[in-house]
């Protein structure tokens, strides 16, 4: 088999398995990494944003959701890059900002692995509002409104949402005697930003007894 069939048959194989490592394309084609690496350059490629960017997939592949997003199994990859791309890209043309539990969500990804590493970068801006850290763009035009939605939101947000209000009972329920200010905490280390606050008015919304 000359090498273009060579090729047009890992292709072939690619496009069926849809996401695929360097060593498995190292297998197929028999041949070195660097090798491996030009082909996935030529074949424009994109690399998984999670799992160390390890796993690659042809650009026809991937199906993203209206967030750029596409996942097969436990790889996720973004029409935007890699996931410092990505989140300067969703930050930028999000409405408010984004607070770390609205990034994990967006991404799929618990936002504590990963967003202390962006707190000082140079396209994003991270603000204290209400107990929780919000990233905004750093662009000032779209950070002064982004920022001024934010303020606006949280006016008029007093109870959580329902999926946070859902983690919110599940912890709850694990923990009956912890106080809302350790059920915060201990949903932060699962990547959730709530308040104590917040977790009372859920408590008084619902007529739920709870003893802090």
């Amino acid at each position: 088999m000359n090498k273009e069939k060579e090729e047009n048959s890992v292709l072939q194989k690619f496009h069926v398995k849809k996401v695929m490592t360097i060593s498995e394309l190292i297998s197929l084609l028999d041949c070195t990494e660097r090798s491996v690496q030009r082909k996935l350059h030529k074949w424009q490629t994109i690399s998984s944003y999670n799992r160390n960017g390890k796993y690659y997939v042809l650009p026809e592949i991937p199906n993203y959701d209206k967030h750029g997003i596409w996942r097969y199994h436990q790889c996720y990859f973004s029409k935007y890059g890699n996931l410092k791309e990505t989140l300067i890209h969703l930050v930028r043309h999000s409405a408010a900002g984004l607070s770390g539990s609205e990034v994990g969500s967006l991404l799929r990804l618990n936002p504590r692995s990963f967003l202390s590493h962006f707190r000082d970068h140079p396209q994003l801006f991270r603000e204290k509002i209400r107990g929780r850290f919000i990233y905004f763009s750093h662009d000032e035009k779209i950070k002064k409104v982004q920022i001024q939605r934010r303020h606006e939101q949280d006016q008029g947000r007093e109870l959580p949402t329902d999926a946070e209000a859902i983690l919110i009972l599940v912890e709850f329920i694990r923990s009956p005697q912890s106080s809302d200010q350790n059920l915060c905490k201990r949903l932060r280390n699962k990547g959730m930003e709530v308040t104590p606050e917040m977790v009372a008015k859920l408590f008084d919304h619902h007529n739920l007894a709870k003893k802090n």
